[in-house]
């Protein structure tokens, strides 16, 4: 059982060629990715922050 354990380690690192920190960049960007492909593909296209309430913010800030 620890031959095959030590094999399959063995076998883990030499696949990962040393790039272990990619590892984690890659599932955050996949992580990222999955995100907005959900954001894209929902329904609700509204914006954040209505037209309204920017011109009120753009006024607001405009006069300064």
């Amino acid at each position: 059982m620890k031959k095959l354990l030590v094999l399959a380690v063995l076998f883990g690192v030499v696949a990962l060629n040393g790039k272990t920190t990619n590892i984690y960049e890659h599932a955050r960007d996949v992580r990222i990715a999955s995100q907005k492909e959900k954001l894209s593909k929902s329904e609700d296209k509204r914006p954040l922050i209505s037209d309204r309430e920017l011109k009120d913010i753009e006024k607001k800030y405009s006069k300064k």
